[in-house]
């Protein structure tokens, strides 16, 4: 008797250029009758074989590779594990794959091994020239990767998202910009980001709903990060399974996650492989309609995790933007709304703890306080839109310096580990240096696998507005992380 180890394919994709055992079969996944460690997809009459992974035997009734008998591997025989390794995959036949993870998992208060920062390629529309953001602004050296967000999708291609963007004859474009720091930090990686909350789900929808419209953007993709230098993808599906999105494209964005990566492998098996990250969600219900985590982490080379907008002004009363811990106040869904619990979530589903990237916000969630109380739970509506980013319910940490210079309360949530301040009636959740050199302390000290901010131009990046010098909360990060 087998034992189903979770309900998704462990494989590798790799197209065959024959389509024997798809004839006279309509769409879907089927059995090959050959080998009962592989099955195939039919898709418009062509066939695309799937290896399952070693140890692994595909079931044609669930459709899901599940543990063979008497296989070591299976996790109902072992003790949980939360830590480490998951399981290689089964390369295709010309595929040469450098392991899926480069080095063991970190140990307890190790340096982190990423600061991974987010750059927004509209920020260059700020109202004043101490808050436009450009590639320019961007100190290379205080992050180990840049994602460069975003690019949309044309069909099934990635496409620039921005006027300027894409270089011409006449002028650098913005990719170029980034890129180029590699120039002044060696060591720098940048990628760029698709999607994002703005691009919704049906774009992405499209494009997994077959393996041809899946084949398509692989191959596309990789011409479009060579071109333009980027250092690999980070896919931003906000999110598989949800708004408008149905049940199973949680598994098609697997296969994706897993085509991908085979084809990056395929294409350069060195140093230069291109690298494959997701921004991942952070709340319950979208975990687990959206991943099948042990599968996609195993393929991906690290996760960002958005343990921020965990409250706002969506909701009826004050909450932080990204407390650390659960609030004594915390009950039901609101108890899983921390950087603890997401973070370990995601640790006990099957992501390597090296592979999860902490989320950490430049930025505050603001609230307007409809009655007297103004703590913690207190009744609320969206806050005042900020003078810069000109959106109700959101400060850049520069628009809070603001807020504080003239005159504000400061308050600290103590079981939480993070600050809020309530100036008249407005309530603001946000984080300080001293916040997010605990949280990376607590990277470090789980081993989790480092830190990734959102976003480089929603710090005082200029010095102009805090009085602490140019970026005062990713240095802050930076420094903590190397300790």
């Amino acid at each position: 008797m087998q034992t189903l180890i979770f309900p998704l394919v462990v494989a590798l994709a790799v197209q065959t250029a024959t389509a024997s055992l798809c004839d006279g079969k309509s769409d879907g996944i089927y059995p090959d009758p050959g080998n009962n460690n592989r099955f195939v997809e039919c898709a418009a009459g062509t066939e695309y074989l799937f290896n399952c992974a070693p140890g692994t035997v595909f079931d044609p009734s669930p459709k899901v590779c599940v543990w063979a008998t008497g296989s070591n591997n299976n996790p109902q025989t072992q003790a949980p594990q939360t830590e480490g390794p998951r399981p290689t995959q089964a390369p295709g036949p010309t595929s040469k794959p450098e392991p899926l993870t480069n080095a063991p998992p970190l140990s307890q208060g190790a340096p982190c091994r990423r600061v991974v920062c987010y750059f927004t390629n509209w920020a260059q529309y700020r109202p004043t020239d101490d808050t436009k953001y450009f590639p320019t602004d961007i100190d290379p050296k205080l992050c180990t990767h840049i994602i460069y967000a975003f690019a949309k999708l044309t069909g099934n291609k990635l496409a620039a998202f921005e006027w300027n963007d894409e270089s011409t004859d006449w002028s650098a474009g913005n990719y170029e910009k980034a890129t180029s720091l590699k120039n002044s930090n060696p060591g720098l990686k940048v990628l760029i980001a698709v999607g994002g909350w703005n691009l919704g789900s049906d774009p992405f929808h499209q494009m997994v709903n077959s393996a041809a419209s899946r084949n398509e953007f692989v191959t596309s993709t990789i011409q479009f990060l060579r071109k333009n230098k980027f250092d690999g993808l980070d896919l931003d599906w906000e999110y598989p399974g949800a708004r408008g999105s149905p049940a199973d494209d949680k598994h098609k964005f697997t296969l994706l996650v897993q085509e991908l990566r085979n084809a990056f492998n395929q294409e350069s098996s060195n140093s230069n492989r291109l690298l494959l990250t997701a921004a991942a969600a952070a709340g319950k219900s979208n975990i687990d309609n959206a991943y099948e985590i042990p599968a996609v982490s195993a393929n991906l080379d690290w996760i960002n995790l958005m343990t921020y907008d965990l409250h706002g002004g969506w909701e009826t009363v004050t909450g932080h933007n990204s407390p650390l811990y659960k609030g004594a106040q915390d009950s039901g869904d609101n108890a899983m709304l921390n950087v603890d619990w997401s973070a370990n979530y995601w640790a006990q589903q099957g992501a390597p703890k090296d592979k999860i990237v902490v989320g950490m916000p430049l930025y505050g969630r603001s609230f307007t306080l409809t009655s007297s109380a103004n703590g913690v739970g207190a009744p609320a509506s969206p806050g005042t839109a900020g003078t810069y980013t000109r959106e109700a319910g959101y400060l850049a940490y520069y628009e809070i310096c603001e807020i504080i210079g003239k005159g504000a309360t400061l308050n600290n949530i103590a079981d939480q580990h993070v600050p809020y301040l309530v100036a008249g009636n407005q309530w603001v959740g946000y984080d300080t240096e001293n916040s997010l050199r605990e949280k990376v302390r607590y990277v470090r000290d789980n081993g989790f696998g480092g830190a990734m901010v959102w976003a480089l131009d929603l710090d005082d990046f200029k010095g102009h507005f805090c009085g602490k010098g140019k970026y005062p909360l990713l240095s802050a990060i930076k420094n903590e992380c190397s300790k």
